[in-house]
């Protein structure tokens, strides 16, 4: 597909991590992406009906939070989220798909609030998973042109590269690991998920959900993905979190 990043050696590097078992990542959701294709199974998330949203403004965006912190959905996956002065993109979609293709696939239910261009400068923008709907590809080539960072997955820095943002702005992380941008700590932790975006490269990146702490503030993203396996020890990286953000999709 054409926003692929076909690293060839992904598979490799990945058997080596402890937490490839078996073939594949462990902490990788049961049945995959094919629960998404038995329509017997599956559970549908489409509202009944209208779905009541609060019409974020520039003026919203504007103001400083009174607490130091502060979550703004921004429609689907995306995410901002504001820590001690500084400002954090979570998985940010801005386009009208989560598909590979212009003329198919999942809709989002309400028009971006704002266009990308009027949030302004973030620090970093923080990527879960590689699924269409959390990493969406014209939104990362546009954030590509400014100087934001991004903080990813192990993998996902791949697809990135390939799409136009350098390897010097990019903080790839395995899971317990932290990386410290612009007075933040962020730290990769487990998750239960699955990955891929075609046929090619299933299964070869890792997913993560996220602690972001900053001077006083600390939260947790947990980027659509179920808890982790009890087996999987989250770290000291849990503790004090104030708030927690799942990052479901528009009508879940």
């Amino acid at each position: 597909m054409a926003d692929e990043a076909g690293r060839d050696d992904a598979w490799s590097w990945g058997q080596a991590l402890p937490q490839w078992q078996d073939s594949g990542w462990h902490g990788r959701s049961p049945g995959g992406a094919k629960v998404f294709f038995d329509k017997e199974t599956r559970t549908r998330r489409i509202p009944n009906g209208t779905v009541p949203v609060h019409a974020t403004t520039l003026a919203d965006i504007a103001r400083p939070p009174a607490t130091g912190l502060r979550l703004t959905w921004m429609g689907h996956s995306s995410v901002l989220a504001e820590i001690d002065g500084r400002r954090v993109l979570f998985d940010p979609v801005w386009g009208e798909r989560c598909s590979p293709f212009a003329f198919a696939g999942p809709r989002r239910l309400h028009p971006v609030p704002l266009p990308l261009a009027a949030l302004g400068p973030v620090d970093v923008v923080v990527i879960s998973h590689d699924h269409y709907d959390h990493l969406d590809m014209p939104t990362i080539k546009a954030l590509a042109g400014t100087d934001t960072l991004f903080a990813v997955p192990l993998g996902v820095g791949a697809h990135l590269e390939h799409w136009g943002v350098s390897a010097g702005r990019l903080r790839e992380l395995d899971w317990h690991e932290s990386t410290r941008i612009g007075g933040l700590t962020l730290t990769a932790t487990p998750a239960r998920h699955f990955c891929g975006r075609g046929l090619r490269n299933t299964q070869h990146t890792l997913w993560a959900s996220w602690v972001v702490e900053g001077e006083e503030r600390r939260v947790r993203r947990q980027g659509r993905a179920a808890e982790p396996p009890a087996a999987v020890d989250q770290g000291s990286a849990q503790a004090g979190v104030e708030a927690v953000e799942h990052g479901r999709d528009e009508g879940e």
